[in-house]
């Protein structure tokens, strides 16, 4: 899943990378491409490096750990240690590395002619070439118990804050906790908010405002704003006792269990409600922000990049790598691949055609490419946000969630982190325009 916080100190990892340079041969003859990734223990990796060496034994596929993983991969540029190839977000991550000449564009290769329509290319470009594989398309919205939501009665359809209070009433009949809230771990409350703001500020106004809150001219407090408070409210007062001391893990157990009946967060956690029980019937919906349930949307986006280290000496293990991850022939011929193993392990699937073997995610997945085809969807606020602004959000979001400050301040709060973090980007890249 995307997670705000990485679980390791840089340095820690930095002791675990490889002592050759990017691409640099371990032995003769053999090569060892390396991909950094930002989440997982090693063991969820595992069955992707075996399913390389079986198919290239002449080259290891070594899939390292990096966490943070922008704090990460500075570190070893620092040390002239670039990775092959690592994860990263699309849009503003994607488009840094490349102005730095960190990264080389991808163009002509295979995998680019293969985009799903629905694919934001705009997050993967920069200068007007590709720089980036999207190695997994996300949902970020809504997602439900479909048994809880059966036996309270209520239909599976897009929902208003009206709909919202007219079924707490029905869970709470049943014992059921309306909302799973596990705020011990902050950042499912942070993807929450931000799939909940991106639908109120809606999409047609989604880029005017990202551009306008840039340059200082634009509020968190648009129109639609303080409807979708009521929504948030609502959470607070009906979700998960003891919010604040409750974990994600446990979370997904209430959902898995039928404790809770809703849940915000994206759709590689519903492999994890299903793998703790694995006949539990999840549903996905759109957030709603307001009494039109046309505002009831899911956020879609890339949510894994992967980019190429520049002066990398494998680019033609890279090549090789893209063009594994795209051939179909591997599943339908019973073999794996990287996509076919990330679908298993996590339930994540790629932005080019994939009909391959993955994990069940219980109807949730029908729902979310359903909103997706139907132009149900905006973009992931998370991608936009100005560099540095999650700590800051995390810690408005407590403490609002913790009735320290109110609405008015919230929102002041909000306005000055961006704008301010905003200023100091646009000021960083005209220095570096300048040198």
């Amino acid at each position: 899943m995307v997670r705000g916080i990485g679980l390791f100190l840089v340095v820690s990892c930095i002791a675990g990378a490889p002592l050759f340079a990017t691409g640099e041969q371990e032995g003769a003859g053999h090569r060892t491409l390396e991909l950094v990734r930002w989440h997982g223990p090693q063991e969820s990796v595992h069955g992707i490096e075996v399913a390389w060496a079986k198919e290239f034994p002449d080259s290891t596929l070594q899939i390292s750990l990096g966490s943070p993983i922008d704090q990460y991969i500075e570190a070893r540029l620092a040390q002239n240690n670039l990775p092959d190839m690592w994860y990263t977000s699309p849009f503003e991550w994607t488009q840094n590395y490349a102005r730095r000449g960190m990264t080389r564009d991808l163009e002509g290769l295979p995998f680019v002619d293969k985009l799903i329509p629905a694919t934001p290319r705009a997050g993967l470009n920069y200068d007007g070439k590709i720089y980036a594989y999207p190695a997994a398309g996300g949902f970020m919205g809504a997602f439900y118990n479909k048994d809880v939501f059966a036996d309270a009665g209520i239909a599976e359809e897009r929902k208003t804050i009206s709909d919202l209070k007219s079924m707490i009433g029905k869970f709470e009949a049943l014992g059921v906790v309306p909302w799973s809230t596990p705020y011990k771990d902050i950042w499912p409350m942070v993807q929450g908010f931000q799939q909940m703001m991106a639908n109120a500020v809606g999409q047609d106004e989604f880029w005017n405002w990202v551009g306008a809150m840039n340059e200082g001219e634009q509020t968190y407090d648009v129109p639609k704003f303080r409807q979708m408070m009521e929504v948030w409210d609502l959470i607070k007062e009906h979700g998960t006792p003891n919010a604040m001391d409750v974990t994600y893990t446990k979370q997904i157990a209430n959902i898995a269990e039928g404790k809770a009946a809703i849940y915000l967060n994206n759709e590689s956690s519903i492999g994890e409600v299903i793998s703790m029980k694995d006949d539990t019937n999840i549903g996905a919906m759109g957030e709603p922000v307001s009494d039109d349930p046309n505002d009831s949307l899911v956020g879609f986006s890339v949510s894994i990049a992967i980019v190429v280290a520049k002066d990398t000496k494998n680019w033609d293990l890279v090549q090789q790598f893209f063009e594994w991850c795209i051939d179909s022939q591997y599943w339908q011929d019973g073999k794996a691949n990287y996509h076919s193993e990330m679908a298993d392990m996590w339930g994540i699937y790629p932005l080019v055609p994939y009909d391959g073997p993955g994990q069940d995610l219980g109807g949730a997945l029908e729902d979310l490419l359903h909103y997706r085809d139907q132009g149900w969807i905006t973009p992931w606020m998370r991608n936009h946000e100005p560099p540095g602004s999650y700590v800051e959000m995390a810690n408005t979001l407590q403490a609002y969630y913790l009735d320290e400050i109110d609405v008015d301040e919230f929102i002041r709060r909000l306005d000055d982190n961006w704008h301010n973090l905003a200023a100091k980007a646009k000021a960083a890249k005209a220095k570096a325009a300048a040198q």
